[in-house]
């Protein structure tokens, strides 16, 4: 083996790498801290993460958001937050503010970024309810296989019972 194939195994593993890392950031939200953005998305969540009015930051500031992008920066940078309950917050209201943007999808990948299962279970059930508005009959059912907790879960199927006409036995 002489250098110049050498040189180009090299190659070729440090290009597999690259195209590695990228991928892994992309699926992990990390690219989207290097788009351009608003400052008062980082505004939002700056302060004191267990302060009491992180939500309501949150919430205002998500107001104002009218695209996915923005959507995705600020999952981005929730993700980010230290402490687990405070970040369980702000990806509800990311996702309600998904919901109410018509983006289904990515409200589902909002909710399976929760790191309670509360929370996630609180984010499918409102999935839930905007995907059987939609009569999206496939996710809201993808959303109720996928909750922690009996109640939720069997809530969410009569849901999509009552949607399907489905007669109680």
């Amino acid at each position: 083996m002489d250098l110049n194939e050498l040189n180009a195994y090299f190659g070729i593993l440090g290009g597999l790498a690259g195209g590695g890392s990228l991928y892994y950031a992309w699926k992990n939200d990390k690219l989207a801290r290097f788009m351009p953005h608003d400052k008062k998305i980082d505004e939002a969540f700056s302060g004191n993460e267990n302060a009491a009015g992180l939500v309501t930051r949150v919430r205002s500031m998500l107001q104002r958001v009218w695209s996915s992008r923005e959507l995705r920066i600020a999952l981005s940078v929730a993700r980010q937050m230290h402490f687990a309950r405070p970040m369980d917050d702000a990806l509800i209201e990311i996702n309600r503010r998904a919901i109410e943007l018509g983006d289904l999808g990515f409200a589902y990948h909002v909710a399976t970024k929760a790191q309670f299962a509360v929370a996630l279970d609180q984010m499918l059930q409102n999935i839930v309810a905007a995907a059987l508005k939609n009569g999206d009959v496939k996710l809201a059912q993808k959303c109720a296989n996928r909750m922690h907790f009996a109640v939720p879960a069997d809530n969410a199927r009569k849901q999509i019972l009552a949607y399907v006409h489905v007669p109680k036995a």
